[in-house]
C-alpha cells in the first residue's frame, strides 16, 4: 500500500520532502553548533575575567612596591601626606570588588563550585587594602630628614649643637649610632645608641641640654618602634609589611588556584561538549543516511536505470538487440522511461542508413586527406626549387661571369691575334686558360652537389672508417698549397679514430675547411687540427687557423641558402660560397653538428661530430 503511493507521488512532491527533512536536519545542526559556540564564548569570557583579576592583583604589588622603593624616598609624599601608588591601588580594589561580585553570580562559577573561593579572595583584598594604608599612614609618621620624626631627631642634634653643653665626642657618637640604626635597622645598633644616650643623660649637668637627650631618645624610640610596626626592623617576623605580603600572597594562591579549577572544568566541559557533538553527528549522519538510501530507491534508483539504458544504447550502437529501459514508477521519471523506449525505438530505424553515409563520408575525408598532403609536399618542393633556383642563378651571376669573362678575353686575344704570343707566352695563357677552367668546374660540381643535397637526390653510403687515415690523405693533399704560403699544418689526431659515416661527405668537408683555413690565413701562419672525444659516442674534430677571422655580422648569414656569401682568400682566391654550407649539410646528414668560432683579425675554428664507430676496427 504504501509502496504504491509513493509509486504514484509525483516527483516535485518527493524532491520536496526530501529537501524539507534536510532543512529540518541542517536546522538541528545549526541550533547544536550556535548553543555549543554561545557556552563557550561565555566560558571564554569567565577565563579572560579571572586573568584580568590576576593581572589586576599583580598591578597591586607593583603600586606598593614603587611606593616602598621610589615613593616613600621623596618630600612630595610628606609634604602632602598623599600616595599616588595609594590612589591606583584603591581603584583597582574598588573594580575587584565589583567584578567578583559579578563572577559570583555567574551560574558557570557557582557550578565550577570557586564562588566560595572568591569570597575568601575579597577578605584577602580587603585585608591587604587595610594593611597598605596603615602601611601608608605609619610611613608618613616616620617621615625622613626633612619631614616627621626623623626631621625632630635632626633639628633636636642641631639644638644640642648650638647649646654646646654636650661633649662634641658623645653628641658625635650619638649621631653615629643613630646613623648605623637607620641604615641597619637591628636590634645591636639600637642597644649601642640606648646605652650611649643613658650615660650621656646621666653625665650632663645641664637641666636644658637633659632635656634636650631626654626628648632626642623618646623619638628615637619612636622611630624604632614605628619600624617594628612596619616590620623594617630586623629579624623582625611580626608588622604591617608581612601581614601586606602575606595578604597579597594569598589572594595571588587563590586566583592561581581558581584560575586552574576553572580551566580543568573547562577542559571536562569542552570534552563533554565534542562528545555531545560527535554523537549528536553520528545520530544526523545515520538518520541523513536511512533516509537517503529511501529516497534514493523512489527517485534515483529509476534515474539511474534511465541513465544505463543510454549508456547501453551508446555502447551497443543502438542495435536491434538492445533492450527498453524498465519502467519503475509512474511519475514524470516513468513518462520520461516510456518516452526514451519510443525515441529508442526511431533511432534504431535510421541508425543503419546514418552508418552507412558516416561510412561513405569517411572514405571522402580520407582521400581528400591524402590529396591536401600530396598537394602541401608538392608545394614545399616547389618553394624548396625556386630557393634553390634563385640561389643557382645569383651564383652563376655573380661567381662564373668572371672566370667566363678571363676565358672570353684569353679566346679572343688568341683568335685576332695569334701571331703575337711566343711559346712561353701561349703556355703561360693556357695554364690561365685551364685555372679559369678549374674554377668553373669546381664551382659547378658543387652547384650540382649542393642542389642534389637540398633536393634529397645525393646518394647517402655511410661506412666504417678510420678518421685519422682520411685527414692525412687531405692534409698531403693540400701541403703544396700551404708550402707556397709558408703556413704550416700541425695535425694533432695521431691516434686511430674510427666514424661511422659517408666517407665521400667527410672527405669534402674536410677538404672545403683545410683549403678555407690555408686560403684565408697569411703567409707565415699557422693551421692545426684536433680530433677529441665528446662523450661516449662522438669525437669533436676542429681546425683552427690563425687568418682574417669573421665578422659576426657576416657569421649570422654565412649559412642562410638565400644569402650567397662569397669571400677572396689572403692573395685574392676565391671560392663557390657553397662550401661551408654543404659541410655543415653533410655533418647534419651525419648525424652530426658544425658551427664557428671566430674572432676578426684573429683567426676561426671550425668544430663538427661525428657518430664513433660500434667496432674499432680497419676499413
Amino acid at each position: 500500500m504504501l509502496f504504491n503511493l509513493i509509486n504514484n507521488t509525483k516527483l516535485r512532491r518527493k524532491l520536496f520532502i526530501a529537501f524539507f527533512t534536510f532543512t529540518l536536519i541542517i536546522v538541528f545542526v545549526a541550533i547544536m553548533s550556535f548553543w555549543f559556540y554561545a557556552k563557550r564564548d561565555e566560558i571564554h569570557e569567565i577565563t579572560n575575567e579571572i586573568e584580568e583579576i590576576t593581572t589586576d592583583i599583580l598591578k597591586l604589588v607593583k603600586n606598593e612596591n614603587n611606593f616602598i622603593e621610589k615613593e616613600s624616598l621623596q618630600d612630595k609624599f610628606f609634604q602632602t601626606g598623599i600616595s599616588e601608588n595609594q590612589k591606583r591601588n584603591r581603584a583597582i580594589l574598588q573594580d575587584l570588588r565589583t567584578r567578583i561580585s559579578k563572577l559570583i553570580q555567574n551560574k558557570e562559577i557557582q557550578e565550577f563550585g570557586v564562588d566560595n573561593r572568591l569570597q575568601e579572595l575579597q577578605k584577602d583584598l580587603k585585608e591587604y587594602e587595610a594593611a597598605f594604608k596603615s602601611f601608608i599612614a605609619k610611613t608618613f609618621q616616620k617621615g625622613n630628614k626633612n619631614f616627621g620624626l626623623e626631621n625632630e631627631l635632626h633639628k633636636i642634634t642641631t639644638q644640642l649643637e648650638e647649646k654646646n653643653q654636650v661633649s662634641l665626642v658623645v653628641l658625635y657618637t650619638l649621631k653615629s649610632f643613630e646613623k648605623d640604626y637607620l641604615m641597619r635597622k637591628d636590634s645591636a645598633s639600637f642597644t649601642d645608641f640606648h646605652n650611649a644616650i643613658q650615660e650621656a643623660i646621666q653625665s650632663t649637668t645641664h637641666t636644658e641640654s637633659r632635656d634636650l637627650l631626654e626628648k632626642y631618645q623618646q623619638k628615637f624610640i619612636q622611630i624604632a618602634t614605628l619600624d617594628k610596626e612596619l616590620n623594617l626592623f630586623k629579624n623582625s617576623k611580626d608588622g604591617i609589611y608581612q601581614k601586606m605580603r602575606e595578604s597579597s600572597d594569598m589572594a595571588i594562591k587563590k586566583i592561581e588556584n581558581i584560575s586552574r579549577i576553572v580551566e580543568n572544568k573547562v577542559k571536562s566541559m569542552r570534552g563533554q561538549f565534542q562528545n555531545i557533538f560527535v554523537i549528536t553527528l553520528l545520530i544526523v549522519v545515520v538518520v541523513s543516511l536511512t533516509f537517503s538510501y529511501f529516497l534514493s530507491f523512489f527517485i534515483t534508483i529509476p534515474v539511474t536505470e534511465l541513465s544505463r539504458a543510454m549508456h547501453k544504447a551508446i555502447e551497443m550502437n543502438f542495435s536491434e538487440d538492445l533492450k527498453p529501459a524498465r519502467k519503475y514508477t509512474n511519475d514524470e521519471i516513468g513518462q520520461l522511461t516510456d518516452d526514451f523506449n519510443l525515441m529508442m525505438k526511431r533511432i534504431q530505424m535510421q541508425f543503419h542508413e546514418i552508418k552507412e553515409n558516416a561510412r561513405l563520408l569517411l572514405e571522402s575525408n580520407q582521400f581528400l586527406q591524402e590529396v591536401n598532403k600530396q598537394l602541401e609536399d608538392s608545394e614545399k618542393r616547389l618553394e624548396k626549387l625556386a630557393a634553390i633556383k634563385e640561389t643557382l642563378f645569383n651564383t652563376i651571376t655573380q661567381d662564373l661571369k668572371s672566370p667566363l669573362n678571363s676565358l672570353k678575353g684569353f679566346l679572343s686575344l688568341m683568335q685576332h691575334h695569334p701571331d703575337t704570343f711566343s711559346q712561353q707566352e701561349l703556355s703561360a695563357v693556357a695554364h690561365d686558360m685551364y685555372v679559369a677552367f678549374d674554377k668553373i668546374s669546381v664551382m659547378i660540381t658543387s652547384l650540382v652537389q649542393w642542389s642534389q643535397l637540398q633536393t634529397d637526390e645525393l646518394d647517402f653510403n655511410p661506412n666504417h672508417f678510420n678518421l685519422s687515415t682520411l685527414i692525412e690523405q687531405v692534409i698531403a693533399q693540400f701541403s703544396p698549397m700551404a708550402e707556397s704560403k709558408r703556413i704550416k699544418i700541425f695535425n694533432h689526431a695521431k691516434a686511430d679514430f674510427f666514424v661511422d659515416a659517408d666517407k665521400d661527405m667527410i672527405n669534402f668537408t674536410l677538404r672545403n675547411l683545410l683549403s678555407n683555413a690555408i686560403k684565408f690565413t697569411h703567409e707565415g701562419g699557422k693551421v692545426e687540427i684536433f680530433v677529441q672525444n665528446r662523450g661516449k659516442d662522438k669525437y669533436m674534430i676542429s681546425i683552427s687557423d690563425t687568418g682574417v677571422g669573421i665578422s659576426q655580422e657576416l657569421l649570422e648569414k654565412i649559412f642562410q641558402p638565400e644569402i650567397h656569401v662569397s669571400m677572396l682568400g689572403t692573395k685574392k682566391e676565391k671560392g663557390s660560397g657553397f662550401g661551408l654550407m654543404m659541410c655543415k649539410d653533410f655533418i647534419q646528414k651525419n648525424g652530426g653538428k658544425l658551427y664557428i668560432d671566430s674572432e676578426l683579425g684573429k683567426g676561426t675554428t671550425v668544430y663538427f661530430t661525428l657518430k664513433k664507430a660500434q667496432k674499432n676496427s680497419s676499413e
